[in-house]
């Protein structure tokens, strides 16, 4: 990460994922979520298809998923102003509520250790491919979301220059 200006980076990723500061409330993220409907904050029906909630949700966090926590549907959605899904938190060693991760400092610090992983385990080196991966999952797939990236880096540039002066 020593030629990607971490802060400019994460300010850039914040302004893309709740559109320039206006929207931060949770996203649930469909694979993530049970088969069936929910209704978000915003009023939207969301439709969970269950794929990687069958697969990693039950083997992975049993704790979110007993019946008395009834944390199903917040643990499926990402938060916070990175909107940080509650799953890569809990894989860099994040360890409360889904809930938490809507501070700030506390989506900031987990989306940090998330870039450290990403230039460690998916051989991210420019601020494309760390946008490129933070909406993917990896720089170097079929699905490239030029959009997000070429919005992106706009936001780190104006971030650099901001920040530098």
């Amino acid at each position: 990460m020593n030629s990607v200006h971490t802060p400019a980076l994460l300010h850039a990723i914040a302004m893309l994922e709740t559109s320039g500061g206006r929207n931060n409330y949770p996203r649930i993220e469909r694979s993530y979520m049970p088969e069936g409907y929910a209704v978000t904050i915003q009023g939207r029906i969301v439709t969970g298809t269950g794929t990687n909630f069958r697969n990693a949700v039950p083997k992975r966090w049993d704790y979110w998923l007993h019946p008395d926590r009834q944390l199903h549907l917040a643990a499926s959605a990402s938060w916070g102003v990175l909107q940080l899904m509650y799953h890569t938190a809990a894989d860099r060693g994040f360890k409360g509520p889904p809930l938490d991760l809507a501070a700030p400092k506390v989506c900031l610090e987990y989306g940090e250790k998330q870039l450290v992983w990403l230039a460690r385990y998916r051989g991210c080196v420019t601020p494309r491919d760390f946008l490129d991966a933070w909406n993917t999952g990896s720089p170097r797939d079929k699905n490239v979301p030029t959009r997000y990236i070429d919005e992106g880096l706009e936001h780190y540039a104006k971030a650099l220059k901001e920040m530098r002066a």
